[in-house]
């Protein structure tokens, strides 16, 4: 699962996503009928589902925020 913060002028949050990534560890007959992408808008409980194409895209996104310093990252140190 991948978190995706968008923060105002201030550094507060005003939307939350979260990104969830079918695990591939389990045979394809089981996962058959499954998207392979959900994105969870926290801020209205909403999910959605997406593209690989569309999650590729999302995944672009970051990495051009990150090459222009828009992008941190926070690691979750608790054991």
């Amino acid at each position: 699962m991948d978190n995706m913060f968008f923060l105002d002028e201030k550094g507060k949050s005003v939307k939350q996503y979260d990104i969830y990534s079918l695990v591939n560890a389990f045979p394809s007959e089981l996962l058959s009928g499954y998207p392979e992408v959900l994105i969870h808008d926290v801020s209205k409980d909403q999910w959605y589902m997406f593209s690989n194409a569309a999650a590729e895209s999302i995944r672009q996104m970051m990495d051009t925020a990150e090459k222009n310093g828009f992008l941190k990252v926070i690691s979750n140190t608790v054991a």
